[in-house]
């Protein structure tokens, strides 16, 4: 993967009527900024060491009750100084963990599912400077639904820092083409047995070589694709789910250089559930690059104002019929200008500027 490139998981809903809702993730349509019904509009810069409680049920198309967790998507802009963002349900600790990391002059996105807080609320928290945050709601997952959503724990820190239970911390950065594996059952608060899948935010720091990492189920084939890339000097996180494989383990590998990985666990899903995970594999190229079936690749770059059109079903081990949504590991790259996106938006503290 070329390097400078910037990878977001999107989790890209559409709801069918003959879908149960207790196993669907509910989707909600675009609204206009600068939030879907004037609240938590133009709060301000969020203060370092400060954090900010969030309405997200009753909004943006949200239910106002019988909500578990919602998938959203929050971004970082205008930071005065390196820092982090933690999300994490309101009335419950802050965890020690974040979700996206930023340094001045960066303006960060990444997805995030968190169960819903007291009054329907979640809490987002800057460690340093200021920043304007940004949360645009994906979906939602009823209560008792496939999806369990948990508070952030801390499951893999390379570094010599502290994790959930004091496992698999402080093992060093990991090498060039080299893998780790990392056991997510039976770990904050996952369940040890009876788990099909887990929704991760895994962060790549320390960089010495532009570089990716890989995630998939430990015991399976190493996939052709990424979750994330960084170059010398960036922290990048995204959210990734991935099935659980062989001891109850996932893979991470790191293609060039040395990278420390911090991993933290959001949630689980399942065996059985109505969420079935995947080993990664490549849909679309824009760029003269394979694809898992050779369809959609090689088309060239997306124009101005333009869209593709991707079809998902039949292909990469996702079923021709019967399938509501799926979950996407969606890259942009080379691009030639700075774009703006506002989908359904429930929060934008800062400045009226489109992310």
């Amino acid at each position: 993967m070329r390097s400078g490139t910037r990878r977001f998981l999107t989790l890209v809903v559409a709801m069918a009527a003959a879908v149960t809702p207790a196993l669907a993730v509910h989707g909600v349509a675009d609204a206009a900024t600068p939030t879907v019904d004037g609240q938590f509009a133009g709060l301000g810069v969020l203060p370092g060491g400060s954090s900010v409680n969030l309405t997200v049920v009753g909004r943006g198309a949200v239910p106002a009750t019988g909500v578990g967790a919602v998938a959203l998507n929050v971004t970082a802009t205008n930071p005065s100084a390196s820092s982090y963002l933690t999300v994490w349900p309101a009335g419950a600790a802050k965890p020690t963990a974040s979700n996206l990391n930023v340094v001045p002059g960066q303006t960060v996105p990444n997805m995030v599912i968190v169960p819903v807080g007291t009054n329907g609320q979640i809490s987002i928290y800057n460690n340093a400077g200021t920043v304007d945050v940004v949360v645009d709601v994906l979906g939602w997952f009823p209560m008792g639904s496939g999806y369990t959503g948990l508070t952030p724990a801390r499951l893999l820190d390379t570094r010599a820092a502290p994790t959930i239970d004091g496992q698999f911390q402080g093992a060093g950065a990991v090498r060039q083409a080299g893998s780790t594996d990392l056991t997510v059952v039976g770990r904050g608060n996952v369940p040890a047995t009876g788990v099909g899948a887990v929704a991760l935010n895994v962060t790549a720091t320390n960089p010495t070589a532009p570089s990716y990492l890989t995630v998939w189920p430990a015991g399976a084939a190493k996939p052709t694709a990424s979750n994330l890339n960084v170059v010398p000097g960036q922290t990048v996180p995204n959210m990734v789910i991935v099935p659980v494989g062989t001891n109850g383990q996932i893979s991470i590998y790191n293609n060039a250089g040395t990278v420390d990985v911090v991993v933290d666990v959001l949630g689980w899903f399942p065996m059985g559930s109505g969420y079935t995970g995947l080993t990664p594999a490549r849909l679309l190229d824009t760029r003269a690059a394979p694809t898992i079936d050779g369809q959609f690749q090689g088309a060239g770059a997306v124009r101005q104002a333009g869209s593709t059109d991707l079809t998902v079903v039949g292909r990469g081990n996702v079923p021709a019929t019967g399938v509501g949504a799926v979950a996407l590991n969606v890259t942009a790259t080379n691009p030639t200008a700075p774009a703006t996106s506002p989908p359904g938006r429930l929060a934008h503290p800062g400045r009226r500027r489109q992310t």
